[in-house]
């Protein structure tokens, strides 16, 4: 497949509801600042992530969402929480 899941999904679905999982991460310095991202579809801050695409664990959709948003290569550390 050489589109991305959502937009496949979307393609047999269109408009319908669909349940999609997300990834997120909270990168702070030494400071205690935390990097967040201007949203382009809102305008409001936000912590960094995405959707997830198939095959891919938690851990790797917040690597590749750094990486893809920020250009920084991360490891995660720790697991805050699974809502």
């Amino acid at each position: 497949m050489t589109e991305d899941y959502i937009t496949y999904i979307r393609s047999k679905v269109g408009k319908e509801k669909v349940f999609l999982n997300f990834s997120a991460g909270i990168l702070e310095n030494e400071e205690g600042k935390v990097l967040l991202q201007l949203r382009g579809d809102n305008q409001t801050w936000g912590v960094i992530g995405g959707i997830m695409e198939l095959n891919e664990s938690s851990v790797d959709t917040l690597i590749r969402e750094f990486r893809e948003e920020t250009g920084l290569e991360v490891r995660p550390q720790k697991l805050l929480n699974v809502y």
